[in-house]
C-alpha cells in the first residue's frame, strides 16, 4: 500500500509538472511484452490501475521487426505484439535496434508525453537522461513505475526557480503600481480639485466629512393616542 502511494505521488508530478494527461500513451518493447505473457498479466487492466486512468498501448515497427527476426523462441510474443496499435517510427532508417528506436521516438524533451515499458536496463539508463520520461517495468512479477530520474528533478527545480523569480518580479511591479496610484490620488491641502479628472477615491474622501442633516420628528409618532372612553 505504501509503494502504491509513492507511485501515485510520483506520477502526479508527471501530470502536474510535465503535462501528462489521459489517455496515457504507453509504448512497449519486446522484453516487457514477453514478461507480461510469461506472467499472464493483462497489461491494459494492470497499467490503468497503476496510473489511475485510461491507457493506450502501442508498439513500434522496429520492436515488431526484432521479435519477428528472433523466430520460434519469440513467436508467442510476436503474435501478441501484432495485435497492438503500431506507432510509426520517428526515424528515416528502415529499422533500428529497439533501444535506439525508442530513444529517438521520445526525443530530447518527450514532447509526445509517452511512457516507455521496458525490461532493458540499458534503455532505462538512456531514458533517465531525458527529463519527464516515465518508465514502467516488471519487478517480482509486478509492474512498477521507476523513480523520477535526476534529469527530471533538475527540470522540476529549474521550473520552481523560474516560478519564484517571476513571483518576485510581480511583487516589485505591484509595489511600483501602488506608489504611482498613491501619487495620483494625492491632493495638497487647500488645493481645489480638478473636476474633469476627479476620481472615485477623491469623491469618497469628500463624502467622509459630510454628515446627514437630522430630520424632524415623524408627525405620526407625535400623534396622541385616542382614549377608549
Amino acid at each position: 500500500f505504501k509503494r502504491k502511494k509513492e507511485f501515485k505521488r510520483e506520477f502526479d508530478i508527471y501530470k502536474t509538472v510535465f503535462g501528462f494527461t489521459a489517455p496515457y500513451k504507453i509504448i512497449v518493447d519486446g522484453n516487457f511484452l514477453h514478461m507480461a505473457i510469461k506472467n499472464k498479466v493483462f497489461l491494459k487492466d494492470v497499467l490503468e490501475k497503476l496510473l489511475g486512468d485510461t491507457v493506450v498501448i502501442f508498439i513500434t515497427e522496429c520492436v515488431l521487426h526484432e521479435l519477428k527476426s528472433l523466430g520460434e523462441p519469440a513467436s508467442g510474443t510476436f503474435v501478441a505484439a501484432r495485435r497492438l496499435i503500431r506507432e510509426k517510427c520517428e526515424h528515416k532508417t528502415k529499422h533500428l535496434s529497439p533501444d535506439e528506436c525508442l530513444k529517438r521516438f521520445v526525443g530530447k524533451r518527450n514532447r509526445g508525453k509517452v511512457i516507455i515499458a521496458t525490461q532493458d536496463k540499458g534503455l532505462s539508463h538512456l531514458l533517465a537522461e531525458i527529463p519527464g520520461c516515465p518508465v514502467v517495468h516488471f519487478l517480482n512479477n509486478q509492474i512498477i513505475l521507476s523513480k523520477l530520474s535526476p534529469a527530471s528533478w533538475r527540470k522540476i527545480k529549474a521550473q520552481n526557480q523560474n516560478a519564484q523569480s517571476l513571483s518576485d518580479k510581480e511583487k516589485k511591479e505591484l509595489k511600483e503600481m501602488k506608489k504611482r496610484k498613491a501619487l495620483e490620488n494625492f491632493v495638497p491641502e487647500g488645493a481645489k480639485p480638478n473636476l474633469q479628472r476627479e476620481n472615485k477615491l477623491y469623491k469618497e474622501l469628500l463624502c467622509l466629512g459630510k454628515r446627514k442633516k437630522a430630520k424632524g420628528p415623524n408627525p405620526m409618532s407625535c400623534k396622541q393616542k385616542q382614549s377608549n372612553s
